[in-house]
């Protein structure tokens, strides 16, 4: 985790984000469509001394992902369950340079979707699945695109 650049999306309390800051993390950027969870976010942030390297952006995913850099070890998504366009967001993270090479994206997800092992340069190399839960870990760089 040290000096990794990290992406919380949906990020609701920024839980996940702020725990990789905490284990040395260099940057993480989170977004999220809710004023409230942003807000939240930054107050964690501040609180914790971390204000410097986290940065929040209110918006929807994937829309947001347009304003974002990219280059980012590790991906953080935890959409909603019901979320419909499961295909075109991992599609649109896949095909988009967000990660660097060999960086790492964990999804949350409900146990009963399943999600395709390849999006673009996207390849799952881990699933496990706890109750409702499952979590895919996805590598950059291991896809077809």
């Amino acid at each position: 985790m040290e000096g990794a650049r990290v992406l919380d999306l949906f990020a609701g309390t920024g839980a996940l984000g702020i725990e990789a800051l905490s284990r040395g993390a260099s940057r993480a950027d989170f977004i999220d469509i809710h004023g409230g969870s942003c807000r939240e976010i930054r107050r964690s942030l501040n609180e914790l001394g971390l204000g410097e390297a986290g940065r929040v952006r209110r918006g929807a995913v994937p829309g947001a992902l347009d304003g974002i850099e990219g280059g980012y070890d590790l991906i953080f998504l935890d959409p909603p369950y019901d979320l419909e366009d499961w295909q075109g967001l991992m599609e649109r993270i896949g095909d988009r340079e967000l990660m660097r090479e060999a960086g790492l994206m964990v999804a949350e997800h409900s146990s009963r979707r399943r999600l395709e092992s390849v999006y673009g340069r996207l390849a799952r190399n881990a699933y496990k699945t706890y109750g409702d839960t499952s979590f895919s870990i996805f590598v950059m760089g291991g896809g077809d695109g």
